[in-house]
């Protein structure tokens, strides 16, 4: 008997966290939900991310973010993308990717990559690192969120 409340308890316990999965839920910090970077427009050179990412908020720990890209084309020339998390205010500022860390590659964004959200109340700085910033400063190709 005892071995059978045991494996039943525990197919409980896996449905339930199947189901809150199913629903969104992010041990991060409770639901999420998930949002396209830029969305319609996706990551690509020339959108304005900073003002999609105030008009896009509140963002929450437990929320996940979509950076859609395939290479595309700028003024007849074809460029690819990444996804870079800057250690800093001034490295945003500046478009230093220097000790940045790179999360995704030219390749990573088709067809999606996924970055959920951990910490409250503290910045996450993102931006693409092609062209030695040129992305980041000409393409406007960088945000920051600060979960609540």
């Amino acid at each position: 008997m005892g071995v059978m409340c045991a494996r039943r308890m525990t197919e409980f316990w896996a449905l339930s966290v199947l189901l809150l999965a199913m629903a969104g839920w992010s041990s991060a910090g409770g639901y999420g939900k998930m949002i396209v970077v830029g969305g319609k427009e996706h990551w690509r050179f020339g959108y304005n991310y900073s003002a999609w990412a105030e008009a896009s908020g509140p963002f929450h720990a437990g929320d996940t973010l979509v950076f859609i890209y395939k290479p595309s084309t700028f003024n007849g020339i074809t460029v690819n993308h990444n996804v870079y998390k800057l250690h800093s205010r001034k490295a945003y500022e500046q478009c230093s990717f220097a000790q940045s860390i790179i999360l995704a590659n030219t390749t990573q964004g088709d067809p999606g990559f996924h970055f959920t959200l951990t910490e409250r109340n503290r910045p996450v700085y993102f931006a693409c690192g092609i062209g030695e910033g040129l992305h980041c400063n000409e393409g406007l190709m960088k945000f920051y969120v600060v979960p609540r």
